[in-house]
């Protein structure tokens, strides 16, 4: 057996069957032919999964290993208040620094100073709420927890829920209520002595004394008024006049007290200026005072200051005549002219109305009563011209004569002579035209009676043609209704029962073959009728050709005889088939395309072409985000680490390699580390893992 020439053999960082092979690897299998070996150099540390500590650092005195989450860190105990902690080799010491004794106080008794210590209550052995409306949780040892309301004679209020606006008042000497809020603006108003309080609204007559003062709009004084009275300041105060008689008016006294007194009789009074040519108006009804007034008329007899005319039942004769060539117009409110009448000098009138009147569609209102009309007649060349912007319904209209008739006018277009039927229709008349220059009539539709049916060509005839028509179709049972000429129907004899029918030709009448057996098949005759026949069992293939589907074509040489067959595509690639039909094959979905290793020196999104990935990321754990496994079910994913640095999946999709929960762990921190994820469709599942310091024996 050959035997290596040291004695510090490395083992091999590959694994240890080749997958092509099946078999142990070259490098595993010399490296087991060498059985004359000291020590095994792992060339790190032996990971935790693999039973070791992950450490290579040589711990110091007291050093022990605790557990950080991920693996082993080295430390020492740390010391506590009264503890201390000496470190020697091989041996850690633990000692007592703080307590060295104890001592027994007020209410507390100890059985000894040192060593075992029972400590027992000596004081208050037992707690009581007595009457503060307070429970404890308990009344002898432990921890002690009050409970309850306490109450008002304790310092409380014996109430443990409120609403808000709630008020609290004593209702008896030793308890407190609550008081409900109400409605705003109502006050709080006592119920005097030993009576509660309650909400209310100020009576001005029972919760108010004083006087009022004029600062805060009151009188300042409490005189009362007599009926018929006025009130009159009198410098700090209001104070009341005497009640007046029937006609009197109140007449002022300076700074003194106003008095009644009886107007007496006299001249009209007016004002002490007026406005030259001003009409006087009275003021009043007593026809003894005058005011001014706006509306002046000069010495000409020219009237201004006038903006409106009340409308006066009868007017004899009016004039209205204007004194310039101006003419005479109606203007609104805001000035815009209603009417002009002899604008320029002439004989016109021009009507501009802007808004509806009496809440019509009618902006010029002219309605006759009775059986007047309105008459429209220009002399002259004149024409009248009916133009409104939306054209509606015109009753009673009439061009050229004097007696309206009634109609709807949607669109009049009229070019030479038109004239109207001056009579109108009644219920059910239809308008007749009388042809070309003639007036249409109105003329009641008649009705009549058919006299007579017949039909023509074949098998249907008619009974009563001249009274109550009935069809009858005739024919021979079993058979068929067919042409006999081309304008003649006639019936075949009744057809073979299970034959199949075919024609006889022009005129002829269709037949049916004999019915068949099972199997057979019809076979056409030329210039005869078709029969039936069983099917040739051999055969030769007269005729090969291909037709074009599926992104396949093809040629064939020498058809009838001995074909050959070429085929051509224009699918590339990888092919499929669904079963029916066959297609190019998309990578990264109907398949994985070969791919190299890719080396990531930071976090990453694995590709759809991604198989093999390496971590070289250093001083921190690398992240790769997965593809969701919901569509990639069945791909497979090789991660490897040339780092000693964790590799975790960004999401937690990852199944362990022992099952359970879906985790974010791929790779452990430990350099040459391998593992293997297969999508079941759901998360990735760790189908095998392969820490590099491991001898993996099958």
């Amino acid at each position: 057996m050959a035997t290596m020439p040291n004695t510090n053999i490395n083992i091999p960082y590959s694994a240890f069957i080749d997958e092509t092979t099946g078999r142990p690897t070259q490098a595993w299998l010399l490296w087991l032919m060498s059985p004359n070996f000291i020590t095994v150099n792992l060339g790190t540390a032996l990971a935790v999964t693999s039973g070791g500590t992950g450490l290579t650092t040589i711990p110091t005195n007291g050093q022990l290993l605790i557990g950080n989450g991920s693996g082993y860190t080295l430390n020492t105990l740390g010391t506590g208040v009264g503890i201390s902690v000496v470190n020697a080799a091989g041996t850690i010491t633990i000692a007592n620094t703080g307590v060295l004794s104890n001592i027994a106080g007020s209410g507390i008794s100890v059985s000894s100073a040192t060593g075992d210590v029972t400590i027992a209550n000596t004081g208050v052995l037992s707690f009581s709420g007595g009457t503060t409306g307070l429970t404890p949780a308990t009344a002898t040892t432990g921890a002690v927890t009050l409970a309850g309301t306490l109450i008002a004679v304790n310092g409380g209020t014996g109430q443990s829920l409120y609403a808000v606006g709630d008020l609290l008042y004593a209702d008896t000497t030793t308890t407190l209520a609550k008081l409900p809020d109400v409605a705003t603006g109502n006050a709080l108003i006592s119920g005097g002595v030993s009576t509660a309080p309650a909400w209310g609204k100020i009576g001005l007559t029972t919760h108010v004394s004083g006087v009022l003062p004029i600062a805060n709009g009151g009188t300042n004084g409490s005189a009362t008024p007599t009926a018929g009275a006025v009130a009159y300041g009198t410098g700090t105060a209001y104070g009341f006049t005497a009640a007046g008689t029937a006609g009197q008016v109140l007449t002022s006294n300076g700074a003194g007290v106003p008095t009644w007194t009886t107007n007496a009789g006299g001249d009209v009074t007016g004002p002490a200026s007026s406005t030259d040519n001003a009409i006087a108006r009275f003021d009043g009804t007593t026809g003894k005072l005058i005011q001014n007034s706006v509306t002046t008329i000069d010495d000409t007899g020219a009237a201004t200051g006038f903006t409106t005319f009340a409308a006066s039942t009868s007017v004899t004769t009016p004039i209205v005549q204007a004194s310039n060539s101006a003419g005479l117009s109606l203007k609104n409110a805001s000035g815009t002219t209603q009417m002009s009448v002899g604008a320029g000098g002439g004989d016109n009138m021009s009507i501009n109305v802007s808004t509806n009147l009496n809440g019509a569609n009618a902006q010029i209102d002219i309605s006759p009563t009775g059986t007047g009309h309105v008459h429209i007649k220009p002399s002259g060349t004149g024409s009248i011209e009916v133009a409104p912007t939306n054209v509606g319904t015109i009753d009673n209209m009439t061009i050229g004569a004097t007696t309206p008739k009634n109609g709807s006018f949607v669109d009049l277009s009229v070019t030479g002579i038109t004239s109207f039927d001056g009579s109108q229709g009644t219920a059910g008349q239809v308008l007749t035209s009388a042809g070309t220059g003639a007036t249409p009539t109105w003329t009641t539709p008649t009705t009549g009676t058919v006299t007579s049916v017949s039909f023509t060509g074949g098998i249907i005839t008619v009974a009563n043609p001249t009274t109550t028509p009935a069809l009858t179709v005739a024919g021979t049972s079993g058979g068929i209704p067919y042409f006999s000429s081309g304008t003649t129907w006639a019936s075949s004899a009744a057809l073979t029962q299970y034959g199949v029918v075919y024609g006889g030709g022009a005129g002829a009448t269709p037949v049916a073959t004999a019915a068949g057996t099972t199997g057979q098949v019809l076979t056409a005759t030329t210039g005869a009728a078709p029969t039936w026949a069983a099917p040739a069992t051999s055969g030769t293939v007269t005729s090969v050709s291909v037709v074009s589907a599926n992104g396949f074509a093809g040629t064939v040489a020498t058809s009838t005889t001995t074909p050959a067959i070429t085929l051509t595509t224009s699918v590339t690639g990888v092919l499929k088939g669904n079963g029916t039909a066959i297609s190019a094959a998309v990578v990264n979905t109907d398949y994985l395309a070969p791919s190299a290793p890719v080396t990531k020196t930071a976090n990453f999104t694995v590709a759809d072409t991604d198989v093999w990935l390496i971590n070289n990321k250093t001083g921190s754990t690398c992240t790769a985000t997965l593809p969701a496994a919901s569509s990639w079910s069945g791909r497979v994913l090789r991660f490897q680490n040339y780092q000693a640095q964790t590799v975790v999946s960004a999401s937690s999709n990852v199944v362990p390699l022992t099952g359970g929960s879906a985790a974010t762990s791929i790779l452990l921190a430990s350099t040459g580390d391998s593992a293997t994820l297969v999508s079941d469709g759901t998360n990735w599942l760790m189908t095998q893992y392969i820490p590099n310091n491991i001898l993996l024996l099958e």
